[in-house]
């Protein structure tokens, strides 16, 4: 399920210190676009979160493993840090370092973009091995049960990989 709305709402989360501002993909382009209505829709999203940047200057930018695109374009155009937060990592992820043609290409230069961190669930997905081949080998990365970080009753316990 995606974000109910369909305008950019900022909120505050308590315990949180800081607004959070979400930017709901905006209504589906008619059909009449074809295949190019999925590349449309990422440089309108793109031209959002840059209208928000620019109007926010936000401390830090998280965005989801589908807003790939989007994450690689704001950490190489801006000076923003940025976490990319893939969670598992599907067969389609997999493959996609191994096919040809432009969308591969270009998928496997936003993978590679300058984020500031990435972070992937020990789910079983091989995470791990795929951030090794995806991943630029300088972007720090954590791999994390549910994608947070494990709480002790007797300090802190971090189950996590990081480099």
């Amino acid at each position: 399920m995606g974000w109910p709305g369909q305008k950019t709402e900022t909120f505050s989360i308590d315990g949180f210190g800081r607004d959070i501002t979400v930017i709901p993909q905006r209504v589906p382009l008619p059909p009449g676009f074809g295949r190019a209505r999925g590349y449309l829709r990422e440089l309108l999203q793109y031209r959002e979160i840059r209208k928000q940047f620019d109007t926010l200057q936000p401390d830090l930018a998280y965005f989801d493993r589908v807003n790939v695109y989007q994450a690689a374009l704001t950490a190489r155009r801006t000076e923003t840090p940025v976490v990319w937060r893939v969670m598992g990592v599907p067969p389609a992820m997999h493959s996609m370092l191994e096919l040809n043609g432009p969308v591969p290409r270009i998928t496997r230069k936003a993978y590679r973009a300058p984020f500031s961190m990435v972070i992937c669930s020990r789910d079983g997905s091989g995470g791990e091995q795929w951030m090794d081949r995806a991943l630029a080998p300088d972007t720090p990365r954590r791999m994390m049960i549910n994608g947070v970080a494990p709480e002790s009753g007797g300090g802190s316990s971090r189950r996590d990989h990081g480099r």
